[in-house]
């Protein structure tokens, strides 16, 4: 039952940089989730700026290739998001698997700020993966089976009952890889 390790969808992305407030628009590219089934999804997220009617308001929609599959809204006030919209979240559902929910933080270290040109956001981290085959099996420092997957994410599994003697004498063999304590 170890042989594969699941992936996990991805639920929560992060994001930091900066979206220029003077530019009309942006897409940050190339966001990578895992569905439930651990399958990557190569989404895009479109910045587009409501000023001069509604300065630091942008309407932002989520993009699964051409498709739209959402939009929302985030507002900066002073380059920085404001609590109420600084978590967009959307419902993406995949062509042929179940929905799931997508939650991008846009924190402190996300801003919109006069840069010219240039934008700098970006998202940094999420925390889904794609399924793995084994790699390595090991026991750790406690005597658990730690079993290594090609998707970095280790199983642990049972636990040795280890025992720890003075000298080789002190233990004889029972046979089967079986040992007790002699009288010393």
């Amino acid at each position: 039952g170890m042989r594969v390790s699941p992936g996990r969808p991805t639920t929560t992305a992060n994001f930091t940089g900066n979206l220029s407030s003077t530019l009309p628009e942006y897409t940050v590219e190339g966001l990578k989730v895992f569905d439930a089934l651990g399958q990557e999804h190569t989404l895009s997220l479109k910045f587009t700026s409501q000023a001069p009617e509604s300065p630091g308001s942008w309407h932002v929609d989520l993009f699964d290739g051409a498709t739209s599959v959402g939009s929302s809204e985030i507002v900066f006030v002073d380059g920085r998001a404001t609590p109420a919209t600084s978590m967009l979240t959307f419902s993406y559902a995949p062509p042929g698997r179940a929905g799931q929910l997508l939650s991008f933080h846009f924190g402190a270290d996300a801003t919109s700020f006069a840069s010219g040109g240039l934008a700098t956001l970006a998202m940094t981290s999420q925390d889904g993966y794609g399924p793995g085959n084994l790699s390595g099996v090991g026991f750790d420092e406690t005597g658990t089976l730690v079993a290594s997957y090609g998707n970095g994410h280790p199983t642990r599994g049972a636990r040795l009952a280890l025992g720890r003697f003075g000298s080789a004498d002190a233990v004889r063999a029972l046979g089967g890889n079986l040992f007790a304590a002699t009288g010393n």
